[in-house]
């Protein structure tokens, strides 16, 4: 199965305890390519392209929508400094 999945960069709106500052703009583009990475590193996924701020994921295995966001839940907590979910959609 096929998905997108988009995030966008932390906004002044998005602070809080957590993210108490802005990251620096200029690093936006390094904190894609971890977290294209981090993708990349999941089993079940069989292909992950990244294009600008959204990220194509193929699986190898049937899965639906909730299962795929219970298996990203951990890596977008673990980037909510530098980058906000915005959507994850079957294509």
């Amino acid at each position: 199965m096929k998905f997108i999945l988009n995030v966008r960069k932390v906004e002044e709106r998005d602070l809080n305890s957590r993210t108490p500052f802005l990251p620096d703009g200029e690093e936006y583009e390094m904190y894609l390519n971890a977290f294209h990475n981090e993708l990349s590193g999941i089993s079940i996924f069989s292909k992950v392209v990244r294009s600008g701020s959204s990220f194509e994921i193929e699986t190898a295995q049937p899965t639906d929508e909730e299962k795929l966001r219970e298996l990203l839940k951990p890596i977008l907590q673990a980037t909510v400094e530098n980058l906000r979910f915005v959507s994850l959609v079957a294509s």
